[in-house]
């Protein structure tokens, strides 16, 4: 662990704390520019942080220190606490709050926390989170049409889409931002909407089946973004509300965003489902 604090005292008591656990303080920094140097030569892993440092503030430094490791763990411990801070803490990579003064059992909770989350990466989006929204899509159509589909995992050369047909958007929100897509035309839309609901397509119009879509998608991701919070602690991804896209060659631009692609085929049809996520946090 590294302290990051501009006050002599505080960095003193953290440190005190500190020594009856088995966190181990390596170095100490009391200005933004003397912590980006002791992190770079010691490289801790966790990081306490003062908000209010000489040469910079505490979402300034924290800044610069992800630049050199961006999987940096960064708990502020500040007299000040409210939710905006929070919420700006979290913009760049803070991940817990302890109010000063520092109490060992909410200091000891912070990091204990701050050191079993599992921080996101390329490889947590291939391994962990795009698995999760295959299964939700297959899940679905099997639970509520009694059809299976086979999925293709297939190249995304950037996190700009070209939709054809129907489309349906929903945001993701909290850690990982991100979006997730589903496409298909219209006769795939039809007969897909038709099974879900166990009706003939010809008991539909183009607005039951287009409304029918989105809450077939919004189950698919609800259920995804469910699973990815309950098997990685310390997990707040949220949804938006489904948006539709209808039209041929609709461009949907990039968000930068690390991007995925899955293939869909089913008796109903292909559907595609784009998966983007930021790298970022």
């Amino acid at each position: 662990m590294m302290i990051v604090d501009d006050s002599r005292i505080s960095c003193a008591i953290i440190s005190d704390l500190l020594s009856k656990t088995r966190f181990e303080v390596v170095a100490t920094a009391r200005t933004a520019a003397e912590a980006v140097e002791m992190f770079e030569q010691y490289r801790p892993e966790v990081v306490t942080m003062d908000m209010n440092l000489p040469d910079a503030n505490g979402f300034e430094c924290t800044k610069n220190l992800r630049k050199i490791d961006n999987n940096v763990r960064v708990v502020m411990i500040s007299s000040m606490y409210d939710d905006s801070l929070i919420e700006q803490g979290k913009t760049v990579g803070i991940f817990d709050f302890v109010q000063k003064p520092v109490r060992i059992d909410e200091l000891l909770e912070a990091l204990v926390n701050l050191c079993s989350r599992k921080l996101v990466s390329t490889n947590n989006f291939n391994e962990d989170y795009v698995p999760e929204f295959n299964k939700a899509l297959s899940e679905t159509l099997e639970g509520f049409t009694g059809q299976e589909c086979l999925q293709y995992a297939e190249k995304a050369e950037s996190d700009s889409l070209l939709l054809e047909g129907i489309s349906v958007l929903m945001g993701l929100t909290g850690e990982p931002r991100g979006r997730v897509v589903i496409h298909m035309d219209q006769k795939t839309m039809y007969k897909f909407t038709a099974a879900f609901l166990n009706k003939d397509e010809s008991q539909l119009d183009d607005e039951t089946a287009m409304e029918t879509l989105q809450e077939a998608v919004n189950i698919i991701v609800g259920r995804a973004v469910s699973a990815i919070n309950d098997h990685s602690k310390g997990k707040e991804m949220r949804i938006t509300p489904p948006g539709l896209i209808v039209g041929y060659n609709v461009k949907l631009a990039g968000a930068g965003l690390k991007a995925f692609r899955t293939k869909c085929v089913s008796v109903f049809g292909t559907m595609y489902m784009e998966m983007g996520f930021a790298e970022e946090n």
